[in-house]
């Protein structure tokens, strides 16, 4: 099964995001530019050195991975009103680093996505799997299938490519404990050159393009 060019520009701006400023920039423009050295650091890193290895933290990232302390303290905040969530605040310690996650999460109760951070695990998850084909860990025909699985789940979570951008930069915050967003800031303006530039894959690819129409053996 050959995946369409456009298929692999997505997928590359998507894992572009792992990178940081003229990196980024970089990178969201390549096809799968990951490198094979840098793809064997990637896999050391995760402690992977088998194909078993990396099905089981690619399944951990799909199905879990860092999003599932976030899911469960959004969901504890949204059953308690905002006033009472104010005086609970009061109450603790702001060098607590719960109280600068439920601080963060107080702040932005109301304008969370509804993907929330997966865009954290998915942007890893598809790194992953395509430093594992770099690896060879994966044949080309066994990477397809979790290349269409992770972006069709990013397309079910997030309505847009600034949705998906506000759940990554939200799970940045997050995993930081910053209260300022500090992700925005650093990147604003490789951001910002990444939403408006006529050559940018969010400008030339419809978040809806219906990419899981491709066949894909089941994994």
């Amino acid at each position: 099964m050959q995946l369409s060019k456009e298929f692999r520009e997505f997928v590359s701006a998507i894992i572009s995001f792992h990178y940081r400023e003229d990196r980024f920039m970089l990178e969201s423009l390549g096809l799968f530019p990951v490198r094979r050295s840098y793809s064997k650091q990637i896999c050391d890193k995760c402690n992977i050195h088998n194909k078993a290895d990396l099905d089981r933290e690619l399944q951990w990232l799909y199905e879990e991975g860092e999003r599932q302390e976030f899911n469960q303290l959004w969901h504890q905040l949204s059953l308690i009103s905002y006033s009472k969530r104010e005086v609970m605040l009061a109450n603790m310690s702001d060098r607590n680093v719960d109280y600068l996650r439920q601080k963060m999460m107080h702040e932005k109760i109301y304008h969370i996505p509804t993907g929330g951070i997966m865009a954290i695990d998915i942007v890893n998850y598809l790194l992953l799997a395509v430093a594992g084909f770099r690896v060879k860990y994966l044949t080309e025909d066994q990477l397809h299938p979790y290349l269409i699985k992770g972006v069709s789940l990013l397309q079910q979570r997030y309505y847009s490519w600034q949705d998906f951008i506000n759940g990554y930069a939200l799970g940045q915050q997050f995993k930081a404990v910053n209260i300022e967003p500090t992700y925005v800031k650093k990147n604003k303006k490789y951001l910002v050159a990444f939403l408006l530039a006529k050559q940018s894959p969010m400008n030339r690819i419809d978040w809806d393009t219906p990419f899981e129409d491709l066949v894909s053996p089941k994994i």
